[in-house]
């Protein structure tokens, strides 16, 4: 075996290890999140309907071992709460045994995150000698180790995220597209993220990446019908009687002016301004698109009505974007710009996450997908260079 073979196969082992480790630490997310994803499987495999409370109410009753508070209920609310084409992306894990599916899964979520960090870098254009600091902000962050212990979906989305910045950066249109289109297995976080950049790049002429994200999202409809054909009935009536409803208690636009003006009606008006406060940062920059990618990211984040601080891994994105624009630069700016984003890719979510706690709410955390859109535009504003150059379609 060669060199190259056996450190892949030792890196593979690592993170089967790491997956077992996480899982039996979080008592195979019982309580937590996971739990919740892979229940929704394992009965769309067995043809039953998540959503039907009836079904889905024997999944949520009943106490479990929890890590943290001995023993505690399941995380899931009244209704599997994913679109069903999760369940379907799901199925494998749906039909392993518990113990089994929780290490997998986060074996494929720890890795997941490895490659997605090492293609936004990529696309970021980041120098070696600065991937050591990146790849330390994203482990140390809090949305990574949010999902350490509860086994969400943040860890796949990342290295979907990852390839299809790093393919749109070097043109490969169609495949990014497709790619970031699949990013709708959480609608949040395709949310008006994938819109944003697939119609930028079409208005351009680059057609590509529209029609790769239309033909991801069709399959994965097309697969999620043939499994249960009247499942957006259900899932919709839980978005919007359930859902939409608690949307003033989550660390997003709406909880934000929630907690700070009384009613979520600000939530628009503060979405505008945080909308204009970053094109004015920016100025008349042009900009590439990884960085017009970087900022419409947390600017999608801020602006979803249902949104948790674990989603902010997807954050490393322009995290990534900041960073290595900071490194580039000449002077006092490079050390400066360096701190603030350590500040607020690290110490501001950590910070805010235990307010939250200390509150009882985490509305304060809204301000993370904010700062880095600023961070962005202002390092893109000071930056001498462009990330990447347009490539020639």
């Amino acid at each position: 075996m060669s060199r190259s073979r056996a450190l892949a196969a030792l890196v593979i082992i690592g993170i089967v290890v790491d997956g077992w480790v996480a899982a039996n630490g979080a008592l195979w997310y019982r309580t937590a999140d996971f739990y919740c994803l892979r229940e929704g499987a394992r009965l769309a495999a067995t043809g039953a309907d998540p959503y039907d409370p009836a079904v889905w109410r024997p999944v949520i009753e009943g106490r479990y071992p929890d890590p943290f508070r001995g023993t505690s209920t399941s995380s899931c609310v009244a209704r599997y709460a994913s679109p069903l084409w999760a369940a379907v992306v799901m199925l494998p894990f749906g039909l392993l045994p518990l113990e089994l599916s929780a290490s997998l899964w986060m074996a494929v979520s720890i890795g997941a995150v490895l490659l997605g960090m090492r293609w936004i870098w990529g696309a970021a254009s980041g120098s070696a000698r600065a991937a050591p600091v990146f790849a330390a902000l994203v482990i140390s962050s809090q949305p990574f180790w949010l999902l350490v212990v509860g086994g969400q979906m943040s860890g796949l989305l990342l290295g979907l995220l990852g390839a299809g910045v790093r393919l749109l950066s070097v043109g490969r249109d169609g495949l990014a597209g497709a790619l970031l289109g699949a990013l709708v297995l959480k609608p949040q976080i395709a949310g008006a993220f994938v819109p944003a950049v697939v119609l930028r790049e079409a208005l351009a002429g680059r057609r590509r990446a529209l029609g790769g994200a239309v033909v991801a999202l069709g399959l994965l409809t097309a697969a999620s019908l043939a499994v249960r054909p009247t499942w957006m009935a259900g899932w919709l009536d839980e978005v919007a009687a359930r859902r939409l409803g608690y949307a003033g208690l989550l660390p997003t636009a709406w909880g934000l002016a929630n907690d700070v003006l009384g009613t979520v009606a600000w939530a628009p008006a503060l979405i505008a301004a945080s909308i204009l406060a970053v094109a004015v940062v920016v100025g008349r920059r042009p900009l590439g698109r990884v960085a017009f990618a970087a900022l419409a990211l947390p600017l999608s984040i801020f602006a979803m009505p249902h949104i948790w601080s674990y989603d902010f891994l997807a954050l490393a994105f322009p995290w990534a974007v900041a960073l290595s624009l900071s490194d580039r630069m000449a002077g006092a700016r490079r050390p400066v710009m360096l701190a603030v984003t350590v500040a607020v890719a690290c110490l501001m979510p950590w910070s805010l996450f235990a307010l939250g706690i200390s509150r009882g709410q985490e509305h304060w955390s809204a301000l993370v997908p904010i700062a880095t859109a600023l961070l962005v535009a202002l390092a893109h504003r000071l930056s001498n260079v462009r990330i990447i150059s347009e490539p020639s379609t």
